[in-house]
């Protein structure tokens, strides 16, 4: 296991549950404003949370890859993204708020055809969603051990949410792909 992140964290986001299209999610682009989300995160008048989940902000993100299993088994392939506002501090393309409260996407899109996706976030090269939807099912397998640790069979549904990072052109390494987040019955696992 690797030590991670290998920098200081000043780029990210603040999950709380639930964090649904964004709206327990908040990002920041400082120290500063890590503190002042786990400030508010902790001690807010709406009542203060128990725990939250920082992540590494991930660069460069296109597009979430959606795994939806039933009994342990994919069932299904949804992707999202987000048109990123322009002028936010924090260019995120899986939504949330900024430390200042305002939203950093302009628009979320749900729904479009694999079609799209693949001209949006690909520029048209097929072979990178195949291969990260491949790498998303990988990760489905490393996470395997982490469910059933905590269950004594496999959830009836499960939802993994990545996101990807389209390769550099001219690359031969394919699109990256980053755990982002967990849910089981629409609750946020980790």
């Amino acid at each position: 296991v690797r030590q991670y992140p290998p920098h200081p964290l000043q780029r990210g986001l603040v999950k709380v549950a639930p964090s649904w299209e964004g709206r327990g999610v908040w990002l920041f682009d400082s120290e500063d404003g890590l503190a002042e989300i786990l400030s508010r995160v902790f001690q807010g008048s709406a009542g203060p949370q128990n725990h939250c989940l920082v992540q590494d902000f991930v660069e460069g993100v296109v597009v979430e890859i959606r795994l939806h299993l039933l009994k342990g088994v994919v069932a299904g392939i949804s992707h999202t993204r987000c048109k990123a506002k322009p002028g936010c501090p924090v260019q995120s393309s899986f939504g949330g708020r900024c430390a200042d409260g305002e939203w950093a996407a302009a628009e979320y899109l749900e729904g479009e055809s694999r079609d799209q996706i693949i001209f949006h976030c690909f520029a048209g090269r097929h072979a990178d969603l195949d291969l990260a939807e491949s790498r998303c099912r990988c990760l489905v397998e490393v996470w395997r051990g982490f469910l059933l640790a905590d269950c004594a069979e496999f959830p009836p549904y499960v939802r993994f949410d990545f996101l990807v990072v389209p390769p550099v052109p001219g690359s031969h390494g394919g699109p990256e792909v980053w755990t982002g987040e967990i849910t089981e019955l629409g609750g946020q696992m980790c």
